[in-house]
């Protein structure tokens, strides 16, 4: 569980780690709210955010549909798409048919554009590879089904550490001069 609610309103990411609950539902963790003075105490909880579409449009979830609208602003413009450790459950259809009409759209946009996705995950998969990487690619089989993208999304599944990727994978010292002129990354 990494997403918490505070009882004063704010709602936070922990970024580094797990956020455990009991079994009472409070959360089993040394984090304290960011706004909270020497004196306050804040209580926090834990904050789902389910694999259905109304992550994006129930109220409570503000901060969660700011986050997926920053994403799909970024979706649209991006030269590379880079998905590390998502299983894709089939029961994220939300996240689906989000996911492919961001990259429609993206490649509409630049009639000449070919878009790479790379998809990072640790675990193999071993016997379930393929069913895991179908997953994918019905996406992106659907996308270049598409009439104007016709084959232009081209899909890559890397099977390694996150940070063995970064250290093996990406020049990072390209990335950043290359998005600081404007420049696509290759």
């Amino acid at each position: 569980l990494n997403w918490i609610k505070c009882d004063c309103g704010q709602r936070f990411f922990k970024f580094k780690q797990k956020i455990g609950i009991d079994y009472q539902g409070r959360i089993s963790s040394d984090f304290v709210c960011p706004f909270q003075k020497n004196s306050e105490t804040h209580n926090l909880s834990p904050m789902l955010v389910p694999p259905t579409f109304s992550k994006l449009s129930d109220e409570s979830m503000e901060e969660i549909r700011k986050v997926w609208f920053w994403a799909w602003e970024e979706l649209l413009k991006a030269d590379s798409i880079i998905i590390i450790g998502y299983s894709l459950p089939e029961t994220d259809t939300a996240f689906k048919l989000y996911f492919k009409n961001a990259i429609i759209n993206n490649v509409l946009e630049f009639p000449s554009k070919i878009l790479k996705v790379e998809v990072i995950n640790y675990i193999p998969y071993s016997r379930n590879r393929e069913i895991f990487e179908e997953k994918y690619r019905e996406i992106i089989e659907s996308v270049n089904n598409v009439e104007g993208v016709s084959g232009r999304v081209i899909i890559n599944f890397i099977y390694k550490r996150f940070s063995d990727y970064v250290n093996d994978d990406l020049n990072l010292s390209t990335y950043t001069h290359s998005r600081i002129k404007g420049k696509t990354v290759g």
